[in-house]
């Protein structure tokens, strides 16, 4: 009884393990595999990029960082607090994204930047996205004196089907839509290399 048990147990972890590299899915892992041993057989060579000092950084499910890959980024401050509809704040912000695009990380297609919220379309060079946020993030950071973001991002990896024109339309639209300004061109911050 005690053999097929273990024997069930070791099954489905490799099965677990299995379906996770398939699809790339390490919390189904961690679901399943709660017990401090049953995770190290769950992880194994994995271990090292999921743990941290005993904290999990991994991506969200489903998220990679592809070079040559277009995101559509999404990252908001604490409390949604609107400082950035200080003229000052917004456009530090806007050649802070600059700068990172000359650091050859990302290149920026698109952007938005609006009171609590910032849209941001790239396309991917170098680093991860997390890195390309976290860069952008900090060196706000420094400017502010204090740390105003949310924790984490939203990211939107864009499909092949999917037109850019139209996610950078969406992207600049925001003003619009947040009833800010009734015609875009009155709205300071935002850009696009595709100008009509």
């Amino acid at each position: 009884m005690l053999i097929a048990s273990r024997l069930a147990r070791t099954t489905v972890i490799v099965g677990v393990n299995l379906l996770a590299k398939l699809i790339g899915l390490t919390r189904i892992i961690l679901f399943f595999c709660r017990s401090e041993p049953a995770r190290e057989k769950c992880l194994g060579d994995q271990k090292d990029l999921i743990m941290k000092k005993g904290r999990y950084f991994a991506l969200r499910k489903g998220r990679t960082s592809l070079s040559g890959q277009y995101y559509h980024l999404i990252f908001s401050v604490k409390q949604r607090r609107p400082i950035f509809t200080d003229f000052i704040r917004a456009r530090y912000l806007v050649h802070l994204m600059h700068r990172v695009d000359m650091q050859a990380r990302a290149i920026t297609l698109s952007y938005v930047v609006m009171p609590d919220h910032v849209h941001w379309l790239i396309k991917l060079n170098a680093d991860s996205v997390s890195a390309v946020v976290q860069r952008l993030k900090s060196f706000y950071t420094k400017f502010e004196g204090e740390n105003i973001w949310n924790k984490g991002f939203n990211d939107h990896g864009i499909r092949s089907d999917e037109s850019l024109i139209n996610v950078a339309r969406y992207i600049v639209a925001n003003p619009l839509r947040a009833g800010l300004v009734d015609n875009i061109g009155e709205y300071p911050h935002w850009d696009s290399v595709w100008l009509e």
